[in-house]
């Protein structure tokens, strides 16, 4: 993954706290730094396969009807919750699924 400087945490205007690809200890550590910062706060099932599609969700106290009503929703931090559970798959045993198959694709295509 890839990491943040403090100035561009500070910058941020919210910040995902919970996401389906990142340890429990990864999580916990993001939620009290954007609880710290009093930062809107976010999650995302950060889904590669479908079976990972909506297991970690932003609940939106409204719907948006574009992306740009969608960021300032998440800015104004009108969020109602955040709901899931990364413990259920193991976010390294979905890292090694996915390296295993872009692997599988990358040698099929060196055979063409």
């Amino acid at each position: 993954s890839q990491k943040m400087g403090l100035r561009e945490i500070l910058e941020a205007d919210f910040l995902e706290v919970l996401n389906g690809r990142t340890t429990a200890k990864e999580n916990r550590l993001a939620m009290y730094l954007g609880k710290r910062l009093n930062k809107p706060l976010i999650a995302s099932s950060d889904a590669h396969f479908t079976f990972e599609l909506g297991r970690i969700l932003t609940i939106l106290s409204e719907r948006p009807s574009d992306p740009e009503e969608l960021r300032r929703i998440l800015v104004k931090g009108c969020i109602a919750g955040i709901k899931g559970n990364n413990e259920i798959f193991t976010p390294r045993l979905a890292h090694a699924l996915s390296f295993s198959i872009e692997t599988c694709w990358r040698i099929l295509d060196s055979l063409k």
